[in-house]
């Protein structure tokens, strides 16, 4: 017995420094080894199985839950890896030059829809119509396709073989002839 006691070496392993960490079990320990008996025994043991078995079961489940998401990111990687999304490659395993990219909608919103064929059919503003009505063919031709027919400044350069510059100029000059007419009419009133 009292050799037992007199080896503390054990009180250098983590799980007994763990265990003497809490004051109730310090206390305990030094009951046990200022007045041994086998009561203190008894209860210093039974404290310990207690202390020993949570400390076993937290390690078993931190090492699964470690192990579960290094697995988990295993197989994700994997799955990635396998199922590559890549977008510029063509639709078909043939010479076809239509990728997925391609087929993918345009966010851009589609013109509204209507009956008209130009722009002059569709202006209800006696003023505005007059504004229009005085633009000069290029710049009505700019303002229909623009607004009818849905078309950016570059096809609409392409379309009549000018400078997207030039186009874009052609569309503000436009608009701010309109505009100003209108400005006119209303301080007019």
């Amino acid at each position: 017995m009292s050799q037992t006691l007199l080896n503390f070496d054990f009180l250098n392993e983590p799980i007994v420094k763990r265990f003497l960490a809490d004051p109730q079990n310090q206390q305990l320990f030094q009951e046990v080894t200022e007045n041994p008996n086998e009561q203190n025994h008894l209860l210093l043991d039974r404290k310990f199985k207690v202390f020993y078995k949570k400390a076993r079961m937290l390690k078993y489940f931190s090492t699964m839950i470690r192990i579960s998401s290094i697995d988990f990111d295993k197989k994700d990687r994997k799955i990635k890896q396998r199922y590559l999304l890549t977008l510029d490659a063509p639709l078909n395993n043939e010479d076809e030059k239509t990728t997925r990219t391609e087929t993918i909608p345009d966010p851009v919103e589609e013109p509204f829809t209507t009956s008209c064929v130009n722009l002059t059919e569709c202006i209800t503003d006696p003023t505005l119509y007059r504004a229009y009505t005085r633009l000069n063919k290029k710049q009505k031709k700019v303002l229909n396709l623009m607004y009818l027919e849905g078309l950016t400044l570059q096809d609409i350069a392409t379309f009549l073989g000018d400078s997207k510059q030039n186009i874009n100029n052609i569309h503000k000059r436009s608009l701010n002839r309109l505009k100003s007419t209108i400005s006119l009419k209303n301080q007019e009133d």
